[in-house]
This record gives C-alpha cells, structure tokens and sequence, in this order.
C-alpha cells in the first residue's frame, strides 16, 4: 500500500484529488493535513510515499478580501 499525504485538506483540489484516489481501494492510504494555523507543524511528513502539495498561502488581508465578494 502506498501512502499519500495531501496537504489543503479542505481545498477544491486536495477533496477533488482525495475522492478520485477512492477508486483504487486499498492500494493507497490517503491521509490530508490543514496547513492553516499552526497545527500541521506538528504533523509527520516521514512515513509519505508521496506528498501533494495543493495548499495555498496567503495573507490575512486577502482571506479578508476573498470572502468578502
């Protein structure tokens, strides 16, 4: 079994990509990580055949703007 790490857990690419890996059973485990805040900085990322990397970064300021429209 290979083992994926999704980093976003809750982005439209990491569910999308997250639900697609569904299709192959349990030849894959797949585990995902938030990257808001600080909890993801106690996370392992030992261990990961893979790590797919779909997080986005941004400022306070335009999380502020984005939600706002």
């Amino acid at each position: 079994m290979k083992k994926i790490l999704i980093t976003g857990a809750n982005s439209y690419i990491g569910t999308s990509f997250e639900k697609y890996m569904e299709q192959f059973g349990n030849d894959y485990s797949v585990d995902t990580v938030d990257m808001i805040g600080d909890s993801w900085k106690s996370k392992s990322f030992s261990g990961y055949d893979c790590v797919f990397h779909v997080a986005v970064f941004m400022s306070q300021e335009l999380r502020i703007q984005i939600t706002a429209r």
